[in-house]
């Protein structure tokens, strides 16, 4: 005689919350071992700036703490120095020129960059004219071709404009380049057109209409824009290396660049390595250099979540 057993609605509850339970916990257990990975070159960094002198790095075993740990790579960083007698200054000092460097840049192509993006943004998305299509391709053709196929034309051109050791070969590209435009015209084209009617309505000119109307609409997708291009910046070496190699006008990892490789010719260190600091006052550099992107990152990290997620479900 068969049996049948019924599953009460209360043990099915049960039942799905404990399903729902597990699976919350495996989704968490996978999410910090993803967060890990990430963060474990980055831990690797700051220890192994605090690594003890004539530390073997070459070695295949990893030390997951400095043992003994050492601040000899910082003070390196704070008391060496760089350059000729005359203009000879420490590595600090190197490293702040270079951020104030790299701020001035920060600065310029934010602001500039930002304001030509949300105009080209705006014609192409919210303006009819002939030829808007066969532009838009084209630039976007633009962003296709690596950049380090262009280094060379541009450096010719550069040259001939007189450009080169200035700033302004950096910021030119960056203030006029595709990406962040066509990123805010993905965005700006789900505006509804009846926000432009509205404040046509009202007399307001384009201008207007784009930095009081749209703008603010598109807050989201700018911060998220202009975080990525810091980030950018900030990190860039190929660049400066091409373009800004004079010594008053190196960029951070210029800076940091010229520190590492001052191991390896008579800048004011002695010839080689002698005192086995070599890797880590390259790392104590790149700890001191990430400390103002870590800063950004904490302050920012909602909107740079919030603007990610809300351009990929405007695209």
């Amino acid at each position: 005689m068969a049996v049948s057993v019924r599953v009460t609605p209360v043990r099915r509850r049960v039942t799905w919350r404990a399903q729902e339970r597990i699976y919350q916990i495996l989704v968490t257990v996978l999410l910090l071992t993803i967060g890990l990975v990430f963060l474990f070159p980055y831990y690797y960094m700051v220890i192994s700036s605090l690594r003890a002198p004539f530390y073997n790095f070459d070695t295949i075993k990893i030390d997951l703490w400095p043992r003994p740990a050492s601040l000899a790579g910082y003070d390196a960083i704070l008391t060496q120095e760089w350059g000729q007698e005359k203009d000879a200054v420490t590595a600090v000092q190197l490293l702040l020129r270079g951020m104030r460097n790299t701020l001035f840049q920060e600065v310029t192509i934010l602001v500039g960059g930002t304001i030509t993006s949300l105009l080209a943004a705006y014609a192409f998305a919210k303006h009819e004219f002939r030829g808007r299509q066969f532009l838009f391709y084209l630039m976007l053709a633009g962003m296709i071709i690596p950049g380090e196929v262009t280094l060379v034309p541009r450096f010719v051109m550069f040259t001939r404009w007189g450009l080169i050791k200035t700033h302004w070969a950096l910021i030119i590209p960056a203030v006029l380049g595709a990406g962040g435009w066509f990123l805010m015209r993905m965005f700006m084209s789900t505006v509804p057109n009846a926000y432009v009617d509205a404040a046509r309505i009202d007399g307001a000119d384009e201008l207007s209409i784009v930095f009081k109307v749209i703008a603010p609409l598109c807050m989201p997708v700018i911060l998220t824009n202009g975080l990525f291009t810091f980030l950018g910046i900030w990190n860039d070496l190929m660049g400066p290396l091409m373009y800004v190699n004079s010594k008053g006008k190196y960029t951070l990892q210029l800076a940091i660049y010229t520190i590492q490789a001052s191991y390896n010719f008579v800048y004011g260190y002695a010839y080689g390595d002698t005192e086995g600091l070599r890797i880590q006052t390259l790392f104590a550099g790149l700890v001191l250099s990430s400390i103002p992107t870590v800063i950004v990152f904490v302050i920012f990290q909602r909107y740079i979540t919030e603007g990610t997620v809300i351009t990929g479900l405007k695209i």
